[in-house]
């Protein structure tokens, strides 16, 4: 716009058109996980192998971003890294594989937390299934010197009412992510009446250490809840001959006011001296939750978003 304007003598403006952004501009990238586990004969994890393939993205708009001594694209990796996975086996193999594609891929909200963690906190919630453990006890065997984290995944579950009865055709599912230093764990509730499943509630609990404005906080989570509720449910692009098929709202799906769930915000008083991050926190966690739900209720594992309510 500034070359435009220089030339043309007159101020430029530019605008994309719903369809052109659609259609034309950076997307989130696809991605792949492979993922493997080994169970002993007591149902503990002992080997776990994580394979996460996707492209590099920031290559597409940062030419050499990738040409760094370590060869890693830590906005890809993130959930992945030693510091930040939240289970320790005994034996933990994290790959990432860079494999670009042709589609130009930038990053929404959560970065790479929010395919990453939906890979982790499934597979997690399968491992627990396979070893006949419950989910939130199976995540807290699997934590090792992790009190915080511990703290919001108890602390949701109890909120929540997990381990508790429930009605007929209601089943709980619980996932947890650590993100910008900060802590977060979220149960989705989800219930099938008259036929139809819908997400009844997310129960959330947040520890980002000192929280300067705990309503400004609950704010953040909140957004955060309802963009990862979308992305669960309804974001959805399709490329058929190389071109995208949606081009505006009659037929790319978005959150509406009457899907959001109930929400239930804690915002733990933490650590004063460990103030976190929490603009991108809450959205991870959100599509994990709501598919270990499903599966709770309908025995049928969906590994790929959007999830389906049918």
């Amino acid at each position: 716009m500034a070359y435009l304007a220089q030339q043309a003598k007159v101020p430029v403006k530019l605008m994309n058109s719903r369809e052109d952004e659609m259609r034309s501009l950076f997307m989130h990238p696809a991605t792949l996980h492979r993922a493997k586990g080994a169970l002993d004969a007591q149902g503990r994890l002992t080997a776990l192998r994580l394979e996460a393939v996707s492209p590099a993205s920031p290559e597409q708009w940062e030419p050499g971003y990738f040409e760094r001594p370590d060869r890693m694209d830590y906005s890809t990796t993130e959930a992945l890294t030693a510091w930040d996975f939240a289970y320790r086996p005994a034996n933990l193999d994290l790959v990432w594989v860079k494999h670009e594609s042709q589609v130009p891929s930038g990053w929404y909200r959560s970065v790479s937390f929010i395919p990453n963690v939906f890979a982790v906190e499934s597979f997690m919630d399968e491992l627990a299934r396979g070893a006949a453990e419950d989910p939130l006890a199976f995540r807290l065997a699997h934590m090792h010197e992790r009190p915080r984290h511990v703290a919001v995944l108890k602390s949701a579950a109890e909120r929540a009412g997990w381990g508790q009865p429930l009605p007929e055709g209601t089943a709980l599912g619980i996932a947890t992510n650590q993100g910008y230093t900060s802590y977060i764990a979220v149960v989705a509730r989800v219930a099938r009446k008259d036929g139809v499943i819908r997400v009844e509630k997310l129960t959330c609990v947040v520890d980002c250490g000192l929280a300067v404005s705990p309503g400004g906080v609950e704010e953040q989570i909140y957004g955060g809840l309802m963009w990862g509720f979308g992305h669960a449910l309804f974001d959805r692009m399709d490329i058929k001959q190389g071109r995208v098929v949606q081009s505006n709202f009659h037929d790319y799906r978005v959150t509406r006011m009457s899907d959001m769930p109930q929400v239930d915000i804690l915002v733990l008083d933490g650590e004063p001296s460990k103030p976190g991050g929490v603009g991108e926190l809450g959205s991870p966690s959100v599509a994990p939750a709501i598919a270990n739900a499903l599966f709770a209720l309908t025995g049928v594992r969906q590994r790929s978003t959007p999830l389906s309510l049918g």
